[in-house]
């Protein structure tokens, strides 16, 4: 585990950040357990009292970023949110930005965000109930693999069998226009033909070269499946978005790589998205950006759960063709994770912004 907290200089202005490294040290990574899950069907007494609402916590605010890393990823990141909603810090994030196995945690707790019945403290009495629970029952089954043999039929796709999975299983038909305005929820993919950070959120979803459609109305489950569609198996999911207008899009600047207008009409009928952990495993582009000091009114700290396993140093690696193969690949694929990372130890150094990061691993 590595974890950076803010400068001893600060610490005499605010104890925020501080108890939020003690809530990691406490065990959020360490293996202490947390309260055993209740049954499906177990509603106690205490969450059904209705609580605050998460509107009226603005003291503290920070952003979070939720990583990919399939399912392990998924109980870290589930770990973590219990860590901060013991501590009460949960209704004081702004935005939340996750890639993946981070989505479908993002995704349940965005589904269920309005229901959690806050207390005075701000701790979500209902969180184990609606959103630990249903993700640590979801870990109990596989999905991935019966998705990719059903990809397999003519008439079917991964991608398809494993948006289905995620409806019945977790989201229904809930829509990303139906997720609370704050948190602001985004969801990270990459478009296969731009090669660009594709973006969902409740105000629009797009890429830098395509531009971006105003108030989406498109299935949760769609939404975590282009984010976890992992390649080659699960990938890519089809977005088929042909009816949509091509004045509906918005464009803020024009790329060189797109010469005609007609070429990006053609490429915004059909996008093809894959897992987002491809370019930013850690989330952190979507909201590297929004933490920034307005006068004296610092707008947000940067917290990052990174549920990655990292790149593993083995002193003597096997060399036949196949296995030499998937450690390069391993490597490639883990380099950008890896500066990014190193940038963001240095922002938090500089105080620009301050925050923290954990993960599983050592640096």
């Amino acid at each position: 585990m590595a974890i950076r907290e803010k400068g001893e200089e600060m610490a005499g202005k605010s104890g925020f950040l501080a108890t939020v490294v003690i809530l990691i040290l406490a065990g959020c990574v360490g293996g202490a357990p947390g309260p055993s899950v209740k049954p499906r069907n177990a509603l106690s007494e205490k969450c059904a009292v209705p609580g605050n609402k998460p509107s009226e916590y603005t003291d503290h605010e920070y952003l979070l970023a939720l990583s990919g890393g399939g399912y392990r990823a998924m109980l870290f990141h589930v770990g973590a949110l219990w860590r901060l909603n013991e501590l009460g810090y949960l209704p004081r994030v702004s935005t939340i930005s996750s890639v993946s196995g981070g989505s479908i945690v993002a995704g349940i707790l965005a589904a269920k965000w309005e229901n959690l019945n806050f207390t005075i403290e701000g701790r979500a009495t209902c969180f184990e109930q609606l959103v630990a629970g249903p993700l640590i029952r979801l870990a109990e089954q596989t999905i991935d693999w019966p998705s990719v043999i059903s990809g397999l039929s003519p008439f079917d796709s991964a991608s398809d069998s494993l948006k289905r999975e995620y409806a019945q299983r977790l989201f229904g038909n809930l829509a990303l226009k139906n997720l609370p305005v704050k948190p602001k929820f985004i969801f990270n993919s990459v478009n296969y033909q731009t090669g660009e950070i594709w973006t969902f959120s409740k105000e629009k979803m797009g890429d830098a070269l395509l531009g971006y459609i105003q108030n989406p109305d498109i299935e949760m489950a769609t939404v975590v499946t282009a984010s976890s569609a992992f390649p080659p198996f699960l990938a890519p999911m089809e977005l088929n978005l042909s009816n949509v207008p091509s004045g509906n899009w918005i464009l803020k600047e024009e790329r060189e790589s797109i010469k005609t207008r007609e070429q990006r009409d053609k490429l915004r009928k059909n996008v093809l998205l894959v897992d987002g952990g491809v370019l930013d495993n850690l989330g952190l582009e979507s909201i590297s950006g929004k933490s920034k000091t307005l006068g004296n009114k610092k707008l947000g700290n940067i917290f990052v759960s990174d549920g990655s396993s990292g790149f593993e140093r083995i002193k003597n690696p096997p060399t036949n063709w196949i296995s030499q193969l998937l450690r390069v690949l391993d490597l490639i694929h883990s380099q950008p994770a890896t500066l990014r990372t190193k940038n963001l130890i240095d922002r938090y150094k500089a105080l620009e912004p301050d925050g923290v990061y954990w993960n599983m691993w050592k640096l």
